[in-house]
């Protein structure tokens, strides 16, 4: 329904498009040279290879939508290559981060506290931007990394082949600091404590 949704409000054809969406960050990093690469990167990559089946959608954290810095990044995007007819569709979301993670084939993201919950929920996720920031994702490569065209390429052959990431849920539990047995923990800390079904 949401998919539907979002192909309505964007007057598109629902062809079987993959659609990617970026978990924006709210850094100078981010900012100046992260988000900037990938885009620059996603115009090359549509150079060697017809990126017209993908969207990619900004899903802006909360704190950037103040100054819209990634956003204007996007308008000037879409500016300079958007009508080409080897690129994707690129939008700035307006879905909340739960929404646009249920209508997404893929994640993208840099430096996210966010990365671990798209793995867990078993959505293909690739860290994008212009060097490797190593996280838990990239250290249990539980994610693609793409630091430059060839990279980015790689990952979305790896996503149209509908090839997903082997569950990575014990390896980021095991990096959080979590137990895998938290849930039964908890419940005989109530048991002990004395609380009782209501």
């Amino acid at each position: 329904m949401i998919r539907a949704q979002l192909f309505d409000k964007y007057s598109l054809v629902d062809q079987g498009q993959k659609v990617l969406v970026y978990a924006g960050g709210n850094n100078e990093e981010y900012f100046s040279k992260a988000f900037p690469a990938f885009l620059q990167f996603l115009a090359e990559a549509s150079e060697q290879k017809d990126l017209s089946n993908f969207i990619v959608i900004l899903q802006q954290h909360p704190g950037a939508k103040e100054k819209n810095i990634d956003m204007e990044l996007v308008h000037d995007w879409i500016h300079q290559y958007g009508q080409g007819d080897r690129v994707p569709k690129i939008f700035v979301s307006e879905l909340n981060s739960e929404d646009s993670q249920i209508v997404a084939d893929g994640m993208l993201y840099y430096q996210t506290s966010m990365g671990p919950q798209f793995v867990l929920a078993g959505i293909p996720t690739i860290q994008v931007g212009h060097n490797v920031y190593e996280d838990i994702l990239v250290k249990n490569h539980l994610c693609s990394v793409a630091t430059d065209v060839h990279g980015l390429l790689n990952a979305f052959a790896q996503l149209q082949q509908n090839r997903e990431i082997q569950s990575g849920y014990e390896a980021i539990l095991d990096g959080l600091g979590i137990n895998a047995d938290w849930s039964d923990r908890l419940g005989h800390a109530i048991q002990e404590s004395g609380f009782k079904d209501s």
